[in-house]
């Protein structure tokens, strides 16, 4: 496999040799997870974006195999910035094929065909699934940051406090290790935005600093 470069940084990089997920996805049906605005051409990823988004659809399948993870923006195939139909952009990352827009896991299953916002169908949202998802893909150890709104962030918080498994003291493990990279924003009510790292094979990548190591649950 041809090594995907993810150049610069995530604000003002580009991509080469991406991933088309959008072919993924048809080729390895079911993919757990659609490409819903393929009109739009930004369903280009890097390799470990690619294998992220491929654990995210098999997690799907294994645990909620009635539902299709809506996938959003990735990046344009040479990445950079990618403008709507009034020439305004609609990202202010997504351009180095290292950033992806994912739709929240929901009870009703006509919420899981977009990106709907699971604040205002908290009823419907499914926390404890949302926080395997999380908790799967972060031992990965390609994860750099999950962008969540910050109400959901806080549930997130009381699932993982109510079932033992991060408390004040905690300084290391998978689920201290998860809550620490999911970074609270209000932009992201709809979706949850998933980074991955640069790898060692990408050259000229960027490096974002690791987050603050604490889970901002206390």
């Amino acid at each position: 496999m041809v090594a995907t470069q993810s150049i610069g940084a995530v604000n003002s990089g580009r991509l080469e040799n991406a991933v088309n997920i959008l072919n993924w996805q048809k080729e390895h049906a079911p993919a757990g997870f659609n490409v819903i605005r393929p009109f739009r051409k930004t369903h280009f990823a890097t390799n470990e974006m690619a294998y992220i988004l491929r654990i995210i659809g098999k997690t799907t399948l294994n645990t909620v195999p009635s539902y299709v993870v809506p996938v959003g923006d990735i990046s344009l195939e040479k990445g950079g910035t990618i403008y709507n139909d009034q020439g305004k952009a609609r990202h202010k990352s997504h351009k180095t094929g290292r950033d992806a827009d994912v739709g929240y896991y929901y009870e009703n299953k006509t919420l899981m065909t977009n990106l709907f916002s699971a604040v205002k169908n908290k009823k419907s949202w499914m926390p404890e699934q949302q926080w395997a998802l999380f908790k799967t893909i972060v031992r990965t150890q390609y994860i750099d940051r999950i962008f969540v709104h910050p109400a959901l962030k806080r549930e997130l918080c009381d699932v993982a406090i109510k079932k033992g498994e991060i408390d004040k003291n905690a300084k290391s493990g998978v689920a201290f290790e998860t809550l620490r990279r999911l970074i609270p924003d209000s932009g992201h009510d709809t979706h949850f935005h998933v980074r991955v790292k640069c790898s060692k094979a990408q050259y000229a990548c960027k490096q974002m600093v690791d987050p603050e190591a604490k889970t901002g649950c206390f």
